[in-house]
């Protein structure tokens, strides 16, 4: 490679194009979606216990001295509560999606095979 001349290479590159393939998919196509309605409720489900819980130390605040600091543990049980029961819809959103029909069709007839 000593002897090669710089020049004539930089004026006449030799070009390859390598192409490549679309790859191995690493789940199923419904499989996105479904992750972005999961992250989408559980977000949702936090933002409304953080508010949940800043409303009603707010409230307790107001109502009393030092109230939010006694009411803490009540704030946050409720606040608790209210992620909990928006979480408790994501089964249900996601059993219901193409990939899981898909998944029950395919379970029908070794379920019947089982059946006494």
């Amino acid at each position: 490679m000593a002897n090669t001349d710089w020049l004539s290479v930089l004026q006449n590159p030799d070009v390859v194009k390598v192409s490549r393939g679309r790859g191995r998919r690493r789940y199923g196509k419904g499989v996105p979606h479904l992750l972005g309605l999961a992250e989408f409720r559980i977000s949702q489900a936090v933002a409304d216990g953080v508010e949940a819980y800043r409303r009603r130390s707010r409230r307790s605040a107001r109502r009393r001295k030092d109230g939010a600091l006694r009411d803490f543990a009540r704030n946050i049980a409720a606040a608790q509560d209210k992620v909990v029961t928006r979480m408790a819809k994501l089964p249900r959103d996601l059993t219901g999606t193409r990939e899981f029909t898909r998944l029950n069709k395919s379970m029908r007839k070794p379920m019947g095979l089982l059946s006494f």
